[in-house]
């Protein structure tokens, strides 16, 4: 039987303002979610963003489908997931959802010859069709460009206008060290971006906030992977600061202190990091050439233009 496997994905940067036109980075993770074809149903098949992939009309396999028998599947979410110190499985934020809609999307697409790999933005429409349904209608897109696409990318979506822009492999040099790491603490998203998107629409100095990170986020995705250090650090404390600013202004606390002390400490080896995705919890993005040994947490190094 078929199976596929799909990368997480980290959002470098562009997070909040890629829900209003903003540009955003993302790149794959070196942890897979598995899709396979399964005999008989499975309690995936209850999964609302699998139920909505499974059923999202393709036009390019119709006639195929008809032909094969019904899909059910199961899905290996494990590598999505760590143990907690009491023994627990808490989930580590790699886009478990998208990269569940991408899945159900490729399978579908390999059991009627199609290649995803070789044709990403299909994967990508029906996916985000599936997955928006499946999340009523909240979010950007990004994450399931970055499972469909596998690679670096840059993404904005302005209205019903997606761009999406993979990243070619740069000289070694550019490509700085990324890592992560594990804060323990699992991330609400939803608790976070609801009161966010109410705020943007009425709040106080809305439109002056959202405006300073729609310009640090399209500079600062410009530079990623084109840039020397100083100019990206200079770039990530820009972005920082500027949503920062607009957290404040928003009355929402993104931040954790494992974030602010993941900041001092990569600050004094000379890198940055920030919270990866909208915050809250999860991981933490850790840039620059930093004594990784040295941190407790789980660190999960990222080699984002060497993903199968």
């Amino acid at each position: 039987m078929n199976s596929v496997r799909i990368p997480g994905k980290v959002m470098l940067s562009g997070e909040y303002i890629v829900l209003f036109g903003g540009s955003a980075v993302l790149v794959p993770a070196p942890r897979t979610l598995t899709v396979s074809e399964a005999a008989t149903p499975t309690p995936d098949t209850v999964n609302p963003v699998v139920r909505e992939a499974l059923a999202e009309p393709i036009a390019e396999i119709v006639e195929a489908e008809k032909e094969l028998p019904d899909l059910h599947v199961a899905v290996d979410r494990g590598e999505f997931y760590a143990t907690t110190p009491a023994g627990s499985a808490a989930k580590l934020g790699l886009g478990g959802s998208a990269a569940e809609a991408v899945g159900v999307v490729s399978l579908r697409l390999i059991r009627a010859g199609i290649d995803p790999i070789e044709n990403p933005r299909l994967v990508f429409d029906v996916a985000d069709r599936a997955h928006r349904r499946a999340q009523g209608g909240v979010g950007s897109g990004a994450d399931v460009a970055a499972c469909a696409y596998r690679r670096p990318i840059r993404f904005r979506r302005s209205n019903d206008e997606v761009e999406i822009e993979p990243i070619a492999r740069p000289a070694h040099s550019d490509i700085p060290q990324l890592a992560l790491a594990w804060t323990g603490v699992p991330a609400d998203t939803r608790r976070l971006v609801k009161p966010f998107l109410e705020w943007a629409a009425t709040g106080k100095h809305a439109a002056i906030r959202l405006g300073n990170l729609d310009l640090t986020a399209g500079l600062l995705a410009t530079a990623w992977f084109a840039a020397g250090r100083r100019l990206l650090n200079t770039l990530l404390d820009e972005f920082d600061k500027a949503l920062a600013e607009l957290m404040q202004s928003a009355e929402l606390d993104w931040r954790l202190p494992v974030h602010d002390e993941l900041a001092a400490w990569a600050r004094a080896h000379g890198g940055r990091a920030k919270p990866a995705g909208a915050g809250g919890g999860d991981l933490a993005l850790l840039v620059g050439p930093l004594p990784l040994a040295e941190r407790p947490e789980l660190i999960i190094p990222l080699t984002p233009f060497d993903i199968d």
